[in-house]
């Protein structure tokens, strides 16, 4: 195709041979630059701390339950991790492994709840199988450093207060 016919044909507006490998040439340049964002970019979850550990009371450990680091800050999404039957637990974030590094409050609940058949509820309510404080962030007094890197944060529990 010539120039001239290039303006006549129908959504062409002038434009060369060569205009077309330029727009090739820079359509192959933003594929490279958005594979590379996927690459470096994508692959990563920006969290970049990890924390496991064991949650035990008085000693033994304790599980099922649930617990939550809050950032002592105020400020980012707060960590959550499943405590196992045999208290291990592993933390994540909006469910992706890890978080940010630096100081977390943290609150602990493990429940002692009956068994239930399949399908079923139950209507006993759920007792605390350690002490109330650690339910609630502000009364904890569980309070963590998290680096950068791989944490083992092994969380001991008292069931009564030392005088």
């Amino acid at each position: 195709m010539l120039n001239s016919e290039l303006s006549t044909t129908p959504g062409v507006r002038g434009c060369s041979i060569m205009c077309d490998l330029r727009s090739s040439s820079t359509v192959v340049k933003y594929l490279v630059v958005a594979a590379l964002a996927l690459v470096t970019g994508c692959s990563k979850s920006g969290l970049e701390s990890s924390v496991s550990g064991t949650v035990s009371l008085d000693g033994a450990a304790i599980g099922p339950g649930v617990l939550v680091f809050v950032p002592a800050t105020g400020g980012g999404n707060p960590a959550k991790g499943a405590i196992q039957p045999n208290g291990n637990y592993e933390l994540q974030t909006s469910n992706t492994a890890g978080l940010h590094s630096g100081k977390y409050k943290v609150s602990v609940t493990v429940l002692d709840q009956p068994p239930v058949a399949p399908g079923e509820r139950s209507m006993v309510a759920a007792k605390s199988r350690i002490p109330e404080k650690y339910n609630v962030i502000e009364t904890s007094g569980l309070e963590f450093e998290v680096t950068s890197g791989s944490n083992t944060i092994d969380i001991e529990l008292v069931s009564t207060d030392s005088k």
